[in-house]
């Protein structure tokens, strides 16, 4: 089995466990009162900034449905994207204001559901909301009055044991998510020598590309970092690459 097939099998395999939990745990929630607003067709969160590995890229590039997202949108998107991430002024001026310049996910199909849900990557999977969804769109709180502000602020104080008083996402959720996709890079490493990681689009768009996976399976970072540099696809907020650390002599 060659780099590209391992590293599809594990994902799937990841994939398993953290639905596995997720499952669980909203059953246990739910039970106890508790409600997920999460559902089909909710795309509010959809425009947030999500870094994928390239395990997830390569499984979702073998699921991708050419019919609703084809690869000239995916271009057109990263164009856009690119020309914003050089524009900005610093990585958190980026992040900030990323989900109003950007916009929504291109994986998103016309009728503004996921295109990939079956396959979509962790950080997607592993983001639940317990307050209602128009929480999480760009801006909400932002946009609300001072005292509908007010209780949204009490509302995220009374879950903060779900949320770990962060906002209205689920903590345990998100910090396995978290945890499985740092032990997918980790493997990468271990794999190839380095690892990539970076935004959605942009991993699921290189992972598509032939020249791309033959250069990645010559294991050489060099030739991987050309590549990026040479289509103009590198820059450090929305794409890196992790060379793994040489082994010590004792």
């Amino acid at each position: 089995m060659n780099a590209v097939e391992v590293l599809k099998s594990e994902i799937q395999q990841v994939y398993n466990q953290l639905d596995s939990f997720i499952e669980t745990w909203i059953e246990n929630y739910t039970s106890s009162g508790g409600q997920v607003f999460c559902h089909k067709g909710c795309n509010n969160c959809c425009d947030l900034p999500v870094s994928i590995t390239l395990a997830e890229a390569l499984l979702i590039s073998d699921n991708f449905n050419n019919d609703v997202v084809n690869e000239d949108k995916l271009r057109t998107y990263l164009d856009k994207l690119i020309k914003y991430v050089k524009e900005s002024k610093s990585e958190l001026d980026y992040l900030k204001s990323r989900r109003i310049n950007i916009g929504m996910c291109p994986l998103l199909n016309g009728e503004g559901a996921c295109s990939i849900h079956k396959k979509h990557p962790i950080p997607c999977r592993k983001t639940l909301s317990v307050l209602n969804h128009q929480f999480c769109k760009a801006e909400a709180i932002n946009n609300l009055p001072p005292l509908e502000v007010r209780k949204y602020l009490d509302k995220v104080k009374s879950i903060s044991d779900v949320t770990g008083g962060r906002g209205h996402y689920v903590s345990e959720t998100s910090n396995l998510g978290s945890y499985l996709q740092n032990s997918l890079r980790g493997n990468t490493k271990k794999l190839l020598g380095f690892d990539i990681f970076g935004d959605l689009a942009l991993m699921v768009f290189l992972a598509k590309q032939e020249e791309f996976i033959k250069v990645v399976t010559t294991k050489n970072v060099r030739k991987v970092t050309r590549y990026l540099q040479d289509n103009n696809l590198l820059h450090p907020y929305i794409i890196s690459i992790e060379q793994a650390k040489a082994k010590g002599f004792g």
